[in-house]
Order: C-alpha cells, then sequence, then structure tokens
C-alpha cells in the first residue's frame, strides 16, 4: 500500500469527493472500513460545522444501518430558522426523542407511562416528570 501525504501536494485537485479506501466515493469525503482520528493538543480542537448562509444554521450527524436506514440523527437547527435547537432523533422519526433549546428548556418524546424497573429511568406519570430511584 502507497502513502501520500497531502501537505506534500500542492494544489490538491480532488474532483469534488475523495475516497479513502474506495474507488467510488457517495459523499464529499467517504471513507470504507476505517476510522477518522483527530489529533489534538487538549486546546479545544475538534469538529466544527459553519454556516454559509444568513438564514441559518441546519446541520447534522447521521447514523445509518448497512440498507442506509437511518437509526440516530442529531440535527441543529432542524428548520434552517436560526432558532439553533439541538434535536436527537430514532429510527427516521419526525418526532424528536430529546430536544435541547437555546433559551435552557429541554424536550423528551415518547416517555413510559409506567413506572420503568431499570434505576435512573425518566417517565410520565400522568403529566408529572418522575425518575427512578
Amino acid at each position: 500500500m502507497s502513502t501520500v501525504k497531502l501537505k506534500d501536494l500542492d494544489p490538491v485537485q480532488l474532483n469534488g469527493k475523495l475516497g479513502l479506501s474506495t474507488s467510488s466515493p457517495n459523499e464529499k469525503i467517504d471513507v470504507n472500513n476505517g476510522n477518522i482520528q483527530l489529533t489534538h493538543s487538549n486546546a479545544g480542537q475538534g469538529i466544527k460545522f459553519k454556516s454559509t448562509s444568513p438564514t441559518g444554521n441546519k446541520c447534522s450527524l447521521t447514523w445509518l444501518d448497512n440498507s442506509g436506514r437511518e437509526l440516530w440523527r442529531m440535527i441543529l437547527d432542524e428548520e434552517g430558522d436560526n432558532r439553533n435547537y439541538l434535536k436527537f432523533i430514532a429510527n427516521g422519526n419526525s418526532v424528536p426523542t430529546l430536544e435541547l433549546r437555546d433559551d435552557g428548556s429541554i424536550i423528551m418524546s415518547n416517555l413510559p407511562t409506567t413506572e420503568p424497573s431499570v434505576t435512573g429511568t425518566i417517565w410520565n406519570d400522568s403529566g408529572t416528570l418522575k425518575i427512578k430511584t
């Protein structure tokens, strides 16, 4: 296997898509059977999503199964209207399981309505939020 150091190539033209361990990438960057590692120096480096739109900040991370079915989606500003709500959505549903709003509100959907057996589990008891102790 050969190694190419992109920093040694100036300029690099990738024609829109980069495939690592794949000859037919489906996305801008497509990594087949591998991990992406970001090495940092404990100075706050990480993944950044920067909007180029003046009207919204819609962006997401999505987990899919091998058939392409959505398992989980974490999406910011789903409506694209700058409200900046962070939503966690399971199994391709349209209703978020958890929503964190920029005013500090937390919304949880589809909570069980009967007392669970697991300590620390949250449930809805006739409109009262309870935690199993």
